[in-house]
């Protein structure tokens, strides 16, 4: 309903984020079966092919799950599906005008962020050994949204390294100033806002850019 009704950008972001804290809300009401504000904890933790993994072979088990969907998802913007979905992002109207029905493809690949959230959940929840719902509400959303600022939109690499990043320098922050660490973050995530609009990956991706234009056209100018 939301991607044929031609609710984009902004609003579907809002829209997104008012269901979760819907669904979070509902999870907390239903304490019989989901144990309410406090979740459920003191689950088993990962194992593989029923044999159970120490810490360091849990890592080494999500590591490998997350090459292995950072190569699907390299894949899949490489091929003709992931064309057709840039496609949309710069102008959905063309892309509709040439064939394309552009809420189909929406559909599929918020199917497929989905599934992948899913297969997240299936790592993250052993991991943690408990399962509340902030983590399935409005402020694990917000802080996505705020990898993708930190790391860049746009590619896989920012959206990768700016998780990474957000969480290393959060823990470091909340081990050495207390109770102030949040207040720390913050003010690191407006810098970067501030100074590097297009993500970490965006501002080193523009002296690349710079450096690989023609010397002839600057010669040219000056002639």
């Amino acid at each position: 309903f939301l991607f044929s009704s031609r609710v984009g950008g902004v609003f579907f972001s809002v829209i997104t984020l008012a269901l979760a804290q819907v669904f979070n809300l509902f999870i907390q009401s239903q304490q019989k079966y989901t144990g309410g504000f406090n979740g459920i904890g003191g689950l088993p933790g990962l194992a593989l092919f029923g044999r159970p993994l120490d810490l360091v072979q849990g890592y080494y088990l999500v590591f490998a799950v997350v090459l292995l969907v950072y190569a699907f998802c390299r894949g899949l913007t490489a091929s003709r599906f992931g064309l057709v979905l840039r496609g949309i992002r710069e102008n959905g109207a063309r892309l509709e005008f040439l064939g394309y029905d552009p809420a189909r493809f929406k559909t599929a690949v918020f199917m497929v962020s989905g599934a992948l959230a899913g297969l997240a959940g299936v790592l993250y929840v052993p991991v943690n050994g408990m399962i509340a719902p902030n983590d399935v509400g409005m402020e694990f959303s917000t802080a996505a949204i705020v990898w993708l600022a930190i790391g860049g939109r746009g590619n896989l690499t920012g959206a990768a390294l700016g998780a990474m990043l957000v969480n290393v320098v959060g823990n470091a922050l909340s081990e050495n100033f207390g109770a102030y660490w949040q207040l720390l973050l913050g003010a690191v995530l407006l810098a970067v806002v501030f100074f590097a609009p297009q993500g970490i990956t965006g501002a080193l991706a523009r002296p690349a850019r710079g450096s690989g234009r023609p010397k002839g056209k600057g010669m040219a100018r000056r002639a």
